[in-house]
């Protein structure tokens, strides 16, 4: 009797380890449908781009605003900014959540914190006017960056 328990104690051991590695496998699974539909409704939806009012109306056209609407119950960071022209060349720029009476972004420290909504500041570092411009907004929640187009003309005929 003794040697049958001996010889039945390894196949115990193996089905337990088959049985432990099924559990871990669907718990597995479980926690990564969870978390994929918490996820699913994280999102940031970028307002249009304008010209704020400002004090001084010269510098009104180096500056475009839009708002920032958070979706999600989790707060979202915007951790960069990137402006192009029509060629898609870069444009050197300032952005932040918080601008002065002439435009000029306050605190400008590359990372924006968007629980409902937030407005976002963008200004051109050489004060020239913005007659086009896109931008690609980086967010915490997708992998790809949120883009809107500044193109005040676009509507006009010539």
């Amino acid at each position: 009797m003794l040697d049958t328990l001996l010889a039945a104690t390894p196949i115990a051991a193996m089905l337990a380890a088959v049985f432990s590695a099924c559990s871990a496998f669907l718990s597995y699974r479980l926690s990564k449908g969870i978390r994929d539909d918490l996820k699913r409704d994280e999102r940031v939806v970028v307002g249009l781009l304008h010209n704020p009012d400002l004090s001084h109306e010269d510098h009104r056209y180096c500056v475009v605003a839009c708002t920032l609407f958070n979706k999600s119950h989790r707060k979202a960071y915007v951790d960069s900014v990137r402006a192009l022209d029509e060629d898609g060349k870069e444009i050197a720029i300032k952005w932040a959540s918080r601008i002065d009476r002439h435009g000029n972004p306050q605190e400008p420290f590359g990372l924006v914190g968007v629980v409902d909504s937030v407005n976002l500041y963008v200004r051109r570092n050489d004060g020239e006017d913005i007659e086009y411009m896109a931008l690609e907004i980086r967010h915490s929640f997708p992998d790809s960056p949120a883009t809107v187009e500044y193109n005040p003309g676009a509507g006009w005929l010539s």
